[in-house]
């Protein structure tokens, strides 16, 4: 039986990339890109989860705002 071999692809990140990263950049939504590392980490900053929380938060709340003024239309 034949072994099977894998590629060993190290250090790998999957990164949700906004809109307008796309556009901006020329990118499709399943782009692949390489990073430049010295300019990544100067681009790092910690969140915690009261940070995540609260753009979460923001995000549903924009979110219920629109949908509450679409019915505003509608009606």
């Amino acid at each position: 039986m034949r072994k099977k071999r894998l590629m060993q692809v190290e250090n790998q990140v999957v990164l949700p990339l906004s809109e307008e990263f796309l556009v901006k950049n020329n990118l499709k939504a399943d782009s692949i890109v390489k990073i430049d590392e010295t300019l990544l980490a100067q681009a790092l900053t910690v969140l915690s989860k009261e940070d995540i929380l609260e753009d979460v938060l923001a995000k549903v709340m924009n979110q219920y705002d629109e949908e509450k003024e679409e019915n505003n239309h509608e009606n």
